[in-house]
């Protein structure tokens, strides 16, 4: 299969510095990680129509998690209007981390021990269907350990009525802990006073 991202198809002990990309063509992503571990993302800004970066996908034969990747100081800008994760993570995913980064809408996280430190993370817009303003959304979660700490979440939601976080944990394999330490969560939506 042929290498559609800047930088896709990587294996081993690599890393990306000082990225400027933009990719708005369908569902192109600027970097889009399989097959690969011990990764380094660092001082990139990332425009996309859909997903900025994304990692991980399918599990046929052959395949290996992509494991141990570290993505820092980097900004992810999408198309709010689709309500698409400018971060996407899949369930073949283990050992993520995204520090001091910016997402313009919505983190999706999905694999195991995914961490998010010191990021700020904006919600759907309320112009969309869903108009929840949901900041993280999780789905193929398969166990481990989620983490928040330090995280600046923005939305246009009511807290009352849908979730900052939603993550869909149905389909888990192992125990799974969610942890969300010194966060906080600024609602700019008619629904303020009700953020939970």
């Amino acid at each position: 299969v042929p290498c559609l991202s800047p930088v896709a198809c990587l294996s081993f002990d690599f890393s990306a510095t000082r990225v400027k990309s933009t990719a708005l063509a369908g569902d192109a992503y600027p970097i889009a990680i399989v097959n690969s571990q011990n990764g380094r993302i660092s001082d990139c800004q990332l425009h996309s129509n859909r997903h900025c970066i994304s990692m991980g996908g399918r599990d046929e034969a052959g395949s290996v998690p992509v494991r141990d990747i570290l993505v820092s100081n980097c900004v992810f800008l999408n198309n709010p209007s689709l309500g698409f994760g400018a971060t996407d993570t899949h369930g073949n995913c283990e050992d993520i981390a995204f520090i001091n980064c910016t997402i313009n809408c919505v983190a999706n996280m999905g694999g195991r021990n995914i961490r998010y430190a010191n990021c700020t993370i904006f919600g759907r817009p309320p112009s969309i269907t869903p108009g929840d303003g949901g900041c993280v959304y999780g789905s193929e979660t398969v166990g481990g350990t989620f983490e928040f700490s330090d995280c600046r979440f923005i939305t246009y939601g009511n807290g009352l009525s849908f979730g900052t976080i939603y993550l869909d944990l149905e389909n888990r394999k192992e125990d799974f802990t969610l942890l969300v330490k010194d966060c906080s969560i600024e609602s700019l939506g008619s629904g303020a006073s009700d953020v939970r």
